[in-house]
């Protein structure tokens, strides 16, 4: 089935540039990023920004007042349910445009391998910025959410 991914949420002032590779198939039908119950990215995000969450605008707010973006390195793909190993005929996002929107960002943190891959094709337009891959938020990927939480403070700081 063929998706389409969602618009950057941040603003100008963002300094941090957080990428997944596409959207879940809840996500997609939440119209949220990371809206999976299970996915583990916005407790990580509440433990290191030491801010708790009620509600959707309240992880918006919150990012944006840490100075990160979050997006996706995909546009569209053809994809098997929410499978990151059955993505097909990639549509990378357009970068070019991203960075005179965001012109700040100084660093990149992929969200999985997948997403590291992905953003590989558009390399050269990243300006030199460091890449960091962290793993996979996602409870498919068998690591604690300790260790999971350890890496992405590691990377967000």
């Amino acid at each position: 089935m063929r998706i389409k991914g969602f618009p950057p949420i941040g603003d100008a002032t963002a300094t941090t540039l957080i990428l997944g590779s596409m959207p879940s198939v809840t996500s997609l039908h939440k119209r949220e990023y990371y809206g999976h119950p299970s996915n583990d990215f916005w407790p990580i995000i509440s433990a290191i920004t030491q801010v708790e969450f009620s509600s959707y605008q309240d992880k918006i707010d919150a990012i944006i007042a840490h100075r990160i973006v979050i997006w996706d390195v995909l546009q569209e793909c053809s994809r098997e349910m929410s499978k990151d190993s059955t993505i097909q005929e990639e549509k990378v996002n357009d970068f070019e445009s991203f960075f005179y929107v965001y012109p700040h960002i100084n660093k990149i943190i992929t969200n999985g391998k997948k997403a590291y891959q992905s953003l590989q094709m558009v390399r050269g337009l990243l300006l030199n910025i460091p890449i960091l891959q962290a793993v996979s938020t996602s409870r498919a990927y068998p690591l604690s959410f300790d260790k999971k939480l350890s890496i992405w403070a590691s990377c967000l700081t």
